[in-house]
């Protein structure tokens, strides 16, 4: 395998969007920048610097169908090598759609590299969310927790010393969970168990919300713009801009350079 150079790593990403933006085309469906690829092209016409990563948004709708159509065929192409992983199934820890690249493997800084897949797109499902805050803050309490139990199982290839002294903590817990058969997917699923609400004004990403904030009125996403994205025009929510402020504040403001960071994931090209 080749190291992938992290300058090659946004052109590569731009390349995965746009194999899905002509699957979205030919299967006759819509999604939207959201998250740091919306503040991206809003504020820098493409990607964040230094970002590595692009998220998506899908309605409800979108996201059932696709993951019916992973039954019977993953890949979006003929050749078999761009492929989209069911949420919360092995190889994919985690409880969302992803849209990765075959050729490529990616070891996650902190994950275990069993679970490396390739250089992936996160696709996110707006949900139902209650209309009561109190209800909604008791749901996001408990997505975090679902979540921490399925980081320590997917725990491992630890770079940074304090993680290391913690291993030994996190592989014991590993062990006590994995006796009554409570393993990484249990808990994705677990997460994949809270979206029950059918109806509400209110919509949102509960499978891996950014933060508490990730909770929009319906009618922000009832319509869609256009928006540059690098070379290439991409849908967003209509009221973007409330988006934004809602997640980031003032969200064309350039945050601390301690803060602009990536992920620091290793990625390769399988030769």
């Amino acid at each position: 395998m080749k190291r992938v150079d992290s300058d090659q790593i946004q052109p590569m990403l731009l390349e995965l969007l746009k194999k899905f933006k002509s699957f979205a085309d030919q299967e006759d469906f819509k999604f939207m920048l959201c998250g740091g690829s919306l503040l991206g092209a809003v504020r820098h016409k493409g990607f964040i610097p230094w970002d590595d990563d692009i998220d998506l948004h899908i309605s409800k709708e979108t996201y059932e169908k696709l993951i019916e159509r992973i039954k019977i065929n993953p890949y979006i192409d003929d050749e078999k090598r761009y492929k989209l992983l069911a949420p919360a199934k092995f190889p994919n820890i985690y409880p969302f759609l992803k849209l990765v690249d075959t050729h490529t493997v990616l070891y996650e800084r902190h994950i275990s590299r069993k679970y490396a897949i390739g250089l992936y797109l996160d696709i996110f499902c707006l949900s139902y969310l209650p209309e009561d805050t109190t209800e909604y803050e008791k749901l996001f309490n408990q997505q975090q927790k679902y979540k921490k139990f399925n980081e320590i199982f997917v725990s491992g290839n630890f770079t940074l010393l304090k993680y290391k002294l913690l291993y030994p903590a996190l592989y014991a817990a590993k062990g006590i969970l994995a006796i009554v058969g409570k393993n990484n997917e249990y808990w994705g699923n677990k997460i994949l168990e809270l979206d029950t609400c059918k109806e509400s004004s209110f919509i949102g990403n509960i499978q891996w919300p950014s933060s508490i904030r990730d909770r929009f009125p319906k009618k922000w996403f009832e319509d869609t713009v256009s928006l540059t994205f690098e070379d290439t025009e991409f849908d967003a929510p209509v009221c973007y801009k409330e988006v934004l402020e809602r997640l980031y504040g003032d969200y064309m403001k350039l945050p601390p350079k301690d803060q602009q960071v990536r992920h620091n994931f290793e990625l390769y090209e399988i030769e």
